[in-house]
């Protein structure tokens, strides 16, 4: 049915076949396969005292968990990232965008550190925090990072109207190492 199996045909698939795993072989793991990233999450940041619409320094603190990740590098299933500083910010100010350095300690006990631009946009009921640059220190780098934020927007826009403050905003993370 499929007709008869010719001796040079079949020697010359061989041949091919040897000569792409001879050429596979020679080609290093790392450019082999490219390691990646993408882990979920959530991160919490408070303000003390609240940020209000009159413009003033307030101490902020995060707690961010990214889990799961999903990771073609063995051992890493989630990481942490921790920040507590000040910052100078009105309900009017909040979506300013700002650089950040963001440093996520991985479980397996390497850590990665970003240096991001930041871009920030309320549309609708949701505030947007979109995150991207490059890793520029430990595991990684020297690769593209994504870290894309969102939150609902009704409490930073009440602030806006004068009607209430702002103690902090509970986001939801979308992490990717490209």
């Amino acid at each position: 049915m499929f007709g008869m199996l010719h001796p040079e045909r079949v020697a010359a698939v061989c041949d091919l076949a040897t000569g792409l795993f001879l050429g596979l072989a020679a080609v290093p793991p790392s450019a082999q396969a490219v390691e990646t990233i993408t882990c979920t999450g959530s991160i919490n940041t408070t303000f003390s005292p609240p940020i209000t619409q009159e413009l003033t320094t307030v101490s902020f603190s995060s707690d961010a968990i990214y889990v799961p990740c999903i990771s073609t590098v063995p051992g890493i299933t989630d990481g942490t990232h921790t920040a507590a500083g000040q910052v100078t910010r009105s309900c009017l100010t909040l979506p300013d965008g700002y650089p950040q350095v963001l440093t996520i300690d991985w479980n397996n006990g390497q850590s990665s550190t970003a240096q991001l631009s930041v871009i920030t946009g309320i549309v609708g009921a949701v505030y947007t925090v979109t995150q991207a640059g490059t890793i520029t220190d430990g595991a990684f780098e020297g690769r593209g990072i994504v870290h894309q934020l969102t939150a609902p927007s009704l409490d930073i826009t009440l602030c806006t109207l004068g009607l209430g403050d702002l103690p902090g905003v509970n986001y939801t993370i979308v992490l990717e190492i490209l």
